[in-house]
């Protein structure tokens, strides 16, 4: 998602992060970092020669208290464009909508996201998947938990291809997250997968992709 292309094609050269609860916007750092990284961690010749074109990493940051951490996201954004005498757009790519989880992404305060997801190429859940478990988690008929909320409807809705990230700090919703996403065509990898810890990496996190269209969860 994030190596550098021989084309100069806006479309085909950009990565959409959807960010939820994604606050201040470090998600959309973070992706400004990798692209760099993986943009000169190629042949030297080519950095050089300026046939590559960066990946350019878009971010909407989807939050329940947007109005209040629009501002801090601005300031971030501003801070990005000069890194160590070298000019960069980093900032350039966030903006910052309301959403709230506990609700399908029919809702009226979901709108935005709802359009989002089906062209998203990452949507990431840090630390606050969990801080809504009350609203997320539900039982089915036999007490199986069930995931519900905006995120039954991007795991139904986002395109093959598509990744999600979760980290938090702790693992008891992820049964149920991933029960879901296997039903709707995503593999995935956890810290309960791994047999050793990422150093110093998130106590408790899951990574999915979306590999089938297929569409059966209950």
């Amino acid at each position: 998602l994030f190596l550098p292309k021989l084309s100069d094609d806006t479309n085909e050269n950009c990565c959409k992060i959807c960010s939820i609860g994604g606050g201040p916007g470090y998600d959309h750092l973070v992706g400004c970092l990798v692209s760099f990284y993986m943009k000169n961690m190629q042949p030297r010749h080519l950095v050089d020669s300026g046939v590559l074109s960066e990946k350019q990493v878009t971010t909407q940051v989807f939050d329940l208290f947007a109005s209040n951490w629009r501002p801090i996201m601005e300031d971030l954004g501003e801070s990005c464009k000069m890194v160590d005498g070298i000019a960069f757009e980093w900032g350039a790519g966030m903006t910052m909508h309301h959403a709230d989880l506990r609700f399908g992404l029919e809702a009226t305060p979901n709108l935005e996201l709802c359009k989002s997801t089906q062209s998203a190429d990452i949507f990431c859940f840090q630390f606050v998947l969990h801080e809504n478990a009350s609203f997320l988690l539900g039982k089915d008929y036999d007490g199986k938990d069930l995931i519900g909320g905006a995120v039954w409807d991007i795991l139904n809705n986002a395109k093959l291809g598509a990744f999600i990230i979760c980290t938090d700090s702790g693992n008891f919703l992820w049964p149920a997250l991933k029960a879901a996403a296997a039903n709707c065509g995503w593999d995935y990898m956890g810290n309960e997968e791994m047999s050793h810890r990422i150093k110093l990496g998130p106590s408790s996190f899951v990574i999915m992709e979306r590999r089938s269209e297929e569409v059966g969860c209950k």
